[in-house]
């Protein structure tokens, strides 16, 4: 067991003490993954205040797997909703949320991902492929859902103290015909980039980059 943990450098040796200690591996793996519970506390008044401004139902997923975890939900204030549950599994590559999540990644990982994945067919790859593209350069993804027809999925991503997309900030928005005041997808798009930038700022992103992490 120690020769494994020594090969992923989570221990190493002293060959001069003959003693094994722990390396820096699960600090690092500690602050790149905050729990889920941090995460959540600090995310749900935003996603709150969120759903009830726009009118639109409100979600958080990580990275579970070759699937997206949906792991806090807020529905909207209205009687009519298009909402995921909380605890919900999809296939990534289905998802904006996935695109988000994956756009820091190598182009290998993602083919990791891809292979685990039944639903990853070709066409669909390259069609997630170019939402990666766009996170990329635009720092959200803006798609049609590939799941349900009218809904025009919105994301942005969570970022910890390191500047890691740790989780998903996602909208499954849908026009209202009853309500003309209620934000259009642009205003939309803007006020879930200025709430992800404040979830992130609660858990510290950017802060290992101006030297006040901690």
């Amino acid at each position: 067991m120690l020769a494994v943990l020594t090969d992923r450098n989570y221990v190493a040796y002293d060959p001069v003490t003959e003693r094994f200690s722990l390396t820096q591996k699960m600090f690092e793996l500690a602050h790149r993954h905050p729990p889920i519970k941090r995460l959540n506390s600090v995310a749900v008044h935003v996603m709150d205040k969120l759903a009830s401004d726009l009118d639109q139902s409100v979600h958080l997923a990580i990275i579970h797997g070759a699937e997206i975890l949906v792991i806090a939900q807020t529905d909207a204030p209205c009687n009519n909703n298009t909402s995921v549950r909380l605890g919900a599994r999809i296939p990534i590559v289905y998802t904006a949320s996935g695109a988000v999540l994956l756009a820091q990644t190598s182009k290998r990982r993602r083919a990791d991902i891809y292979a685990r994945s039944p639903e990853a067919t070709d066409e669909r790859i390259a069609f997630f492929e170019t939402l990666v593209d766009q996170v990329v350069a635009q720092n959200y993804c803006d798609s049609p859902s590939q799941v349900i027809v009218g809904v025009h999925n919105i994301a942005t991503p969570i970022f910890n103290y390191s500047g890691e997309a740790i989780a998903a900030l996602t909208i499954p928005f849908v026009k209202r015909l009853t309500r003309s005041n209620s934000p259009d997808i642009k205003a939309s798009i803007g006020l879930l980039i200025q709430a992800g930038q404040d979830i992130s700022r609660q858990l510290g992103a950017g802060a290992s980059e101006d030297g006040s992490a901690l």
